[in-house]
């Protein structure tokens, strides 16, 4: 899916395979070389106060819930990392590690604000009922 299809889960919860809920889906990261969402920011812990992660790839909707063949486990025991615009580097092999993915840094970058070598951008939502 796009990050326009996203947005029109944002809020929703994700089970994993087994109908257990894992926490509610508030963020997407893209991959800044093809601009297609990479991961899922999810919130998991006591009201909801830490963000987990999962392949957005991974995740499809079934009977209008957003499901997940990752379990509850392994979705909340992603790296602890510090929200922001991009992730570092080292953030980035440690989640794509934590779910056996290859981890290939993209430096072909043409901004020199944005960290060399970084691929994922959180991305920003701009609610419309303002």
């Amino acid at each position: 899916m796009t990050t326009t299809h996203w947005d029109q889960f944002r809020g929703f919860d994700l089970y994993d395979g087994t109908g257990e809920k894992i926490g509610g889906f508030d963020t997407v990261y893209l991959d800044d070389e093809t601009g297609q969402p990479e991961f899922l920011g999810i919130r998991t812990g006591f009201f909801g106060m830490n963000e987990s992660f999962v392949p957005a790839d991974s995740v499809q909707v079934r009977d209008g819930r957003l499901v997940t063949h990752h379990t509850k486990d392994e979705v909340k025991n992603t790296p602890n990392i510090s929200p922001s615009e991009y992730l570092t580097r080292e953030e980035e092999e440690k989640l794509y590690g934590h779910f056996g993915r290859a981890y290939t840094p993209w430096t072909h970058r043409n901004d020199p604000a944005v960290p060399d070598s970084v691929r994922l951008r959180r991305y920003i939502w701009i609610d419309s009922d303002s």
